[in-house]
């Protein structure tokens, strides 16, 4: 599906392929795909939103069904293409959130929550964001799974962290 829509795209495309098998989360697998728009994973509320991108969909839906499971009103949105961002979801999903994560496969600057941080400068809501991410100069190497772990970016370990941030909003 991105393929076809990528070949139909004027201008340059990249497509990030994964070398392992990816698991699908199960409301992604009938979706309709459009760049520039993201899409709603789970939405128990707007405490937390996370925004994720990438191969980390699954880590991160799981990581918000825990959130939710706790008690905490969460939002997962998807974003299958970083540019165009789709800037009005964004900006929607910030406005009453009280915490905003984002969550990339890739380093923490220069990426997708940069983009994120970027777009929201201008807002007068100020709730905190963070970015969850690999750190620039990181070398780690090994499998995929441990590696997710080691970096902070597995759902056990997501939960961990958003939830570390909840806290700390008190």
């Amino acid at each position: 599906m991105s393929l076809r829509k990528a070949i139909a795209c004027k201008g340059p495309v990249y497509i990030r392929m994964p070398r392992n098998a990816m698991e699908m989360p199960v409301n992604l697998e009938k979706r309709s795909f459009e760049i520039g728009k993201g899409e709603n994973l789970l939405d128990t509320g707007d405490d937390v939103v996370i925004l994720v991108t990438g191969t980390l969909s699954v880590d991160a839906l799981k990581a918000g069904q825990r959130l939710a499971e706790k008690g905490y009103r969460v939002k997962v949105l998807n974003f299958t293409t970083v540019k165009p961002l789709d800037k009005k979801l964004i900006r929607n999903a910030y406005k009453n959130c009280r915490l905003m994560c984002t969550v990339e496969e890739h380093i923490t600057t220069g990426g997708f929550g940069s983009s994120v941080l970027e777009l929201l400068s201008d807002m007068t809501h100020h709730a905190p964001v963070h970015v969850l991410g690999i750190e620039a100069g990181s070398t780690q190497t090994g499998p995929y799974r441990e590696l997710l772990d080691y970096y902070g970016l597995s759902a056990d370990k997501l939960t961990e962290t958003i939830e570390t941030y909840i806290h700390n909003l008190a």
